[in-house]
């Protein structure tokens, strides 16, 4: 692995980690709702590797020499 796709991938990691600290906190702050932010957290975080595909490709390429 290439220091360019570990850097995405770290990004990728850390974006998930923070939807979903943050979809905790509002669980917490707001129990009534919690299915339904752990529901959209999920929706964030497939959200977040879709957009990460494309970054992660020219990381790839960029690691390989060919961009």
């Amino acid at each position: 692995m290439g220091r360019f796709v570990a850097i995405e991938l770290f990004h990728i990691a850390l974006g998930i980690g923070l939807a979903v600290l943050m979809a905790y906190g509002a669980a917490w702050a707001v129990p009534l709702a919690r299915a339904d932010i752990w529901t959209i957290a999920a929706l964030a975080v497939i959200a977040i590797i879709i957009l990460g595909v494309r970054p992660l490709a020219r990381a790839h390429r960029r690691d390989r020499g060919h961009g």
